[in-house]
């Protein structure tokens, strides 16, 4: 179907191909909420932030309604609007209140992403009083005990995760890459990543964790062409920070400080991007 095709294109990057058939598919008025979901999350690739928040400001609803919102709410806090997106988060929990724990984990990742981490916190354990098993929650409450240095109580709750949704590709994903992040059982976390890229073969995010587990696994040379596919797919911060790592492990020193400076200019205030670069530098001033 030309829904599955866009949905390909738009994994594979190919953002070109995408819009033209999303654009035949709002011509023909056919799936318009798909459609103008993939048209804000295109143009929000290519940081339209104007542009996709009209494209989420369209989607009325299906599979697509809720997460249009919560992009919309995070690109308004990211941009300073933060009472507009409080104001969009509490009408969305009025509207879908099925959808709350997903919203609640939502708010709590947008507050530690800013440095609030008190008020993540506070947020997770308020969400956690009225929905004990939502996983999204759980998975929020990881990562901030990641964030704090308790690596053990992070992989608990992890674990929680992917015993709510064993066949989930984004728990088996979050869980072998942070046991590979921190050394931890990489013959697991191998495992469980290769799992979830068999269930999302074009999700960049669990390609950029197979090639950090076999960098930590110290097949580096293996890792540099998984993690080049993956930033050239997605040119973030995160993947950024590993491909260079990689590259700089490899020798490639050059290649590595281009590959954090375009990654810089997508995602400035990336602080694994900013971390890896000083530790790495630090490390040759050092030697």
């Amino acid at each position: 179907s030309l829904r599955l095709l866009v949905l390909i294109e738009y994994e594979d990057g190919d953002d070109a191909a995408a819009a033209g058939h999303l654009a035949q598919l709002v011509s023909a008025g056919q799936l318009l909420d798909d459609a103008y979901y993939y048209q804000g999350l295109i143009a929000e690739r290519h940081a339209d932030i104007d542009r996709a928040l009209g494209c989420y400001a369209r989607v009325r609803g299906g599979d697509n309604g809720v997460a249009a919102m919560l992009r919309a709410g995070a690109l308004l806090r990211t941009h300073g609007e933060v009472d507009e997106a409080n104001a969009l988060f509490d009408q969305l929990v009025a509207e879908q209140p099925r959808a709350a724990p997903e919203i609640l984990a939502s708010r709590a990742e947008l507050e530690r992403q800013a440095g609030n981490g008190a008020g993540a916190a506070q947020r997770i354990a308020a969400g956690l009083e009225q929905y004990p098993d939502s996983p999204e929650l759980h998975y929020g409450r990881a990562m901030l005990f990641e964030e704090n240095g308790d690596v053990d109580a992070s992989l608990r709750e992890l674990a929680l995760v992917l015993k709510a949704r064993p066949q989930d590709p984004a728990a088996q994903n979050a869980l072998g890459y942070t046991l590979a992040d921190h050394s931890r059982q990489l013959a697991r976390a191998y495992s469980l990543i290769r799992s979830a890229l068999a269930a999302a073969p074009h999700s960049a995010s669990i390609r950029d964790s197979l090639g950090w587990v076999l960098y930590r696994q110290g097949r580096a040379r293996e890792a540099l062409p998984v993690l080049a596919a993956a930033f050239a797919d997605e040119p973030g911060g995160d993947i950024g920070a590993h491909l260079g790592e990689v590259q700089w492990a490899l020798g490639q020193r050059d290649e590595a400080e281009a590959t954090w400076s375009h990654a810089a200019t997508i995602d400035l205030d990336n602080r694994l991007l900013k971390a890896t670069r000083q530790r790495l530098r630090n490390q040759r001033i050092a030697q």
